[in-house]
């Protein structure tokens, strides 16, 4: 726990420099304008009556436009970042944002053609922004280092069973997952 505490105090240390505000709020601003935008595309290019898409070809395009707001993002970032570093600007935080952005993304991908792979009656379809935004947050942990702390404390709840069998709240996630995985 002294450990978490002690990386929170260092982030937060970090992140009230006036660099890091500066890209914090280009973050911001570049998040909008992507999410605008990514709006714009989805009403221009899918109708809102549209049926389900019958071939390969239209379920790509389809899922081209669902993930064009985190691809434009990251477009916008990459612009930001070098107008910021032009000016002798910190870019550490954007340097952050675009790896955790860019996991979000081949994440994203990741899930929607394996939701394809399996058909179109399958169970990931309703739950494909679920098991991305899961599999992205442990990604994001082990990006941002907090992993390790954070099992090292889920690995010290727990209870025994018997004698030797000790029940962790990991081990009950980690065995929730292998179950959900094959179910």
């Amino acid at each position: 726990m002294e450990r978490l505490l002690k990386l929170l105090d260092g982030l937060l240390d970090r992140l009230l420099t006036r660099h890091t505000l500066t890209e914090i709020a280009a973050v911001l601003a570049t998040f909008g304008l992507a999410w605008f935008l990514g709006r714009f595309l989805r009403n221009r290019l899918i109708r809102h009556d549209a049926p389900a898409p019958t071939n390969l070809r239209e379920a790509l395009s389809q899922g081209a436009v669902k993930i064009s707001p985190f691809v434009i993002a990251m477009l916008l970032l990459f612009v930001v970042r070098s107008v910021l570093e032009a000016v002798d600007l910190g870019t550490v935080f954007l340097d952050l944002m675009l790896e955790l952005l860019g996991a979000l993304v081949l994440i994203r991908i990741a899930v929607f053609l394996l939701r394809l792979s399996l058909g179109p009656k399958t169970w990931l379809k309703t739950w494909e922004t679920h098991v991305t935004l899961i599999a992205w947050s442990v990604v994001a942990l082990q990006i941002l280092g907090w992993l390790d702390p954070v099992v090292s404390k889920l690995d010290e709840i727990g209870f025994t069973i018997g004698q030797n069998r000790k029940v962790t709240a990991w081990s009950i996630l980690k065995s929730l997952f292998i179950v959900t995985l094959f179910i």
